[in-house]
């Protein structure tokens, strides 16, 4: 048997750098992102206060958790740059409202603090090329 040479690349620069290189987002992430930054300017620029952003569990996500006195809203963002799979309300379907409210008692679960109203809510945004981006609030859809 004839042994083989094997080549290795040394890639020293690697050990440089040990945190892991995160992946680049897809349009739609980016469009995503864009979307809840703009949703979250939205509320804070009509008194509400945002708890958290993005947070996650094992059953899912909120996008974000917002106060706005004894008042706190568990906030589905949904983003579209086009209407050709609906509008972003028409997305948040019977089955994402329970996985919202289950998510929304897992949260408040974690806290100290408690709320005289807890509503579950979306934030529908509409983006287009050289345009303002369009916000809706949608209250209580659950």
């Amino acid at each position: 048997m004839s042994k083989q040479n094997k080549e290795y690349q040394d890639d020293s620069s690697a050990l440089d750098n040990p945190e892991p290189q995160k992946a680049e987002l897809s349009h739609n992430q980016k469009i995503g992102n864009e979307g809840e930054s703009l949703a979250c300017q939205m509320l804070t620029d009509h008194g509400w206060e945002i708890l958290d952003r993005n947070w996650r569990c094992r059953n899912g996500e909120i996008d974000i958790v917002a106060c706005k006195g004894r008042h706190l809203a568990v906030i589905e963002v949904k983003t579209r740059s086009s209407d050709a799979f609906g509008s972003g309300a028409e997305a948040v379907t019977v089955t994402k409202v329970k996985r919202m409210r289950k998510l929304a008692a897992l949260w408040l679960q974690a806290q100290d603090q408690h709320w005289s109203l807890v509503s579950l809510d979306v934030i529908e945004i509409a983006v287009r090329t050289n345009q303002p981006a369009l916000l809706r609030f949608i209250r209580s859809v659950g």
